[in-house]
């Protein structure tokens, strides 16, 4: 335990009272609603949150255009992401030959920035030092209007997306989810991927393109989002320098009127593909967020999927017929669907998994829930509204979802009605919304080897994304000069600038603790405690390079103790809405939490315990054994048929089907001890470095 290193984030006791909103000429105040104030900039109809929070010297900037993919048409599928890529490839006053486009000016100021396109929206955004919010404001007023769009930029742009296309394809959850929803909705524009048909993303003209931007990207169909270190008049006096010259749209916003009509029976889809384990997903239509029932089904959804000890865990996951189930259920402006998917265990049969999907729905409609089922998604509803609170991008991309959903107000509202929820309201919308004759239910069923097996979450409840969106400028998972992203998304950090670190250093605490190096770091936000640790025993250490040990430990660590099992842990963790995450890396296993700070000390017991006293049960081995093989099996197709396994890492090679066959075999027939009599290779010469 002497080499743990461990950072938290300690929040303080209390924040700054909610100042009054200001008095700006040009502006109207709207409303204000929990720490955020609305104003309107008269002149053009542009909309303008402002939060100001002031204990680091960062901020965000977001502008936020009310289109998506719900605005196109066929032949035009795809438009709104293809055009968030040329909105970085410059404008009248901000291009690469006069040394400001987009990315030069970005950088020089040490910010972090992207976009993102959905169903219902396009975003934009800045993270980075306050000292630099006029460069912000500036640049992107700059392409609301005056973008180049220009055929040379659209032909490599294009590409881009074509390959973020051709990514999605290859994704057996994506490609399901796809099918779902084009399977789901037959009227309604939620029918198409907001990544658009390959023969439009190819065929689209920039003329249709700029046709699409001179329809929905002016003031008033925007919304201007400014949440961190900045003086609010000061702040509306630079977007109304910026913005102010833009007039309303000369034309009304078209509104998309389509509904969906009523369903009257269930609809199955199957996607067949090459690829190694199975997916089940079922689907069922719910309401628009801004629905009053939007509360209960998102707790409905908790219940069944979140945690180990959902329903759903406890009925698939954890009788290794499942590597993992999730409940996805978005943030929409219309009534669009919540997927329960269940990526299917080495040996698990689609028919099975599906009829216990099914049962379990059944169970909830006739018997309801119980008062402690529901307190537990109740209270990691609480902690949630916390934790968004945590960082400048945290509550900017929070924000930002609720814009486009028709209300921002729902930021606050939504945790509000939660807490009003009861066990009848589950039972009512479940028998409401859970039915046969509106479901829509999908099977992933592989072909031959060839593609990527559906990879298991690192815990119960958590990924990256299961949805077919949102869509980026640059995916922050592949380009690392873009990631303010899904780092800033999951912890919702507020990714500062770089120029801010030597103000922000002075008031972190450093400290031994029992021979622990311990980095304490107070923020303005009230009552949430992060903590982040780590410990030397990445799959670098495995025995004679074999990673399966390090990983497989790791994995074991959340499975229960010698003194409480995986359920009785999650259960004290899922009643205040706390979380505890192991990660094993190349060289360190990485430890996360989070939790309000009242429950502090209960998440530094649980981790002390489940690191000093594992349980290491043989009965709970099969379920990592069989998360990490499926995405250990993952293929991509090379013209020697061979196979490259990334999660081989740091040995990055190329294999033989055969070799790889082996390999697994050995895993799944050998006890943990025995594994490094397993091997990959034989001779040096067929493990050439990648």
């Amino acid at each position: 335990m002497k080499r743990l290193l461990l950072v938290a984030g300690l929040a303080l006791a209390s924040v700054a009272l909610h100042a009054a909103p200001v008095n700006v000429q040009g502006y109207a105040h709207v409303k204000s609603v929990g720490s955020v104030d609305e104003y309107t900039l008269q002149s053009n109809g542009l909309q303008v949150l402002l939060m100001p929070e002031h204990s680091s010297p960062t901020l965000t900037f977001m502008v936020t255009y009310r289109v998506g993919s719900r605005n196109e048409v066929t032949g035009t599928t795809g438009s709104t992401h293809l055009l968030e890529h040329l909105m970085f490839k410059g404008s009248k006053n901000h291009t690469r030959e006069m040394g400001n486009n987009v990315d030069q000016l970005l950088e020089r100021t040490g910010a972090r920035y992207n976009a993102t396109t959905w169903l219902d929206r396009t975003n934009y955004y800045e993270n980075m030092g306050s000292e630099h919010l006029a460069t912000a404001v500036d640049m992107e007023a700059d392409r609301m209007r005056n973008l180049l769009l220009r055929e040379e930029d659209r032909k490599p742009e294009m590409t881009v997306v074509r390959n973020e296309f051709e990514r999605g394809e290859n994704s057996p959850i994506q490609a399901l989810y796809k099918e779902i929803y084009q399977t789901a909705f037959v009227a309604h524009p939620y029918h198409h991927s907001t990544i658009g048909h390959r023969s439009d993303i190819e065929k689209v003209s920039i003329g249709k393109l700029r046709e699409f931007y001179d329809t929905f990207y002016w003031p008033n169909n925007a919304t201007v989002t400014i949440i961190g270190d900045f003086e609010p008049a000061k702040a509306l006096e630079l977007v109304k320098k910026s913005f102010g010259v833009y007039p309303h749209s000369p034309k009304p916003i078209p509104e998309m009127y389509t509904e969906e009509p009523e369903q009257h029976g269930p609809r199955r889809v199957i996607v067949k593909r090459p690829g190694q384990l199975g997916v089940v997903a079922v689907a069922y239509k719910v309401p628009a967020a801004t629905n009053p029932d939007f509360a209960a089904v998102q707790l409905m959804n908790a219940i069944l999927t979140d945690g180990k000890n959902s329903r759903l865990y406890k009925a698939i996951t954890n009788k290794n017929l499942s590597t993992g189930v999730e409940g996805e259920l978005g943030i929409f402006h219309d009534p669009s669907m919540n997927i329960i998917f269940a990526p299917l265990a080495p040996g698990a049969k689609h028919e099975e998994v599906e009829a216990i999907i099914l049962q379990e729905i059944e169970r909830l409609k006739k018997d309801g829930v119980t008062e402690a089922e529901l307190k537990a998604a109740v209270a990691k509803t609480a902690a949630d509204a916390a934790f968004k609170l945590d960082g400048s991008f945290g509550i900017a991309g929070n924000l930002n979802e609720y814009i486009s959903a028709g209300d921002w107000t729902l930021f606050y509202s939504l945790d509000e009605a939660a807490k009003k929820v009861t066990v009848a309201d589950i039972q009512r919308v479940a028998n409401k919304y859970l039915q046969e004759d509106s479901s829509t239910t999908g099977w992933f069923v592989p072909t031959t080897a060839g593609a990527a097996a559906p990879a298991a979450s690192a815990k119960a409840g958590f990924k990256d994304t299961l949805s077919d969106g949102p869509y980026y400028y640059r995916d922050p998972r592949l380009n690392a000069a873009m990631r303010p992203t899904l780092a800033a998304a999951k912890e919702a950090s507020g990714g500062g600038a770089a120029s801010a670190g030597s103000k922000m250093a002075p008031n972190a605490r450093r400290s031994k603790i029992a021979g622990i190096d311990v980095i304490a770091y107070p923020t303005g936000v009230k009552d949430v405690v992060t903590l982040r640790a780590s410990l030397p025993a990445g799959r670098a250490l495995g025995a004679k390079g074999n990673p399966a040990i390090p990983t497989l430990t790791g994995m074991l660590l959340d499975q229960g103790t010698k003194a409480q099992d995986k359920f009785a842990i999650a259960e004290k963790l899922e009643s205040v809405g706390a979380a505890i995450n192991f990660r094993v890396g190349t060289d360190l296993l990485d430890i996360s939490a989070r939790s309000l700070k009242k429950d502090a000390p209960l998440v530094l017991d649980l981790i002390a315990e489940q690191l000093r006293t594992p349980a290491f049960s043989a009965e709970d081995l099969p379920r990592p054994r069989s998360r990490w093989l499926a995405p250990s099996s993952a293929v991509w197709r090379a013209p020697t048929s061979a196979l490259l396994t990334p999660l081989h890492a740091p040995f990055i090679r190329w294999v033989t089907p055969t070799a790889m066959s082996r390999l697994t075999t050995c895993w799944r027939l050998l006890s943990p001890p025995r594994w490094t009599r397993c091997r990959l290779f034989t001779k040096p010469t067929m493990a050439p470095l990648v």
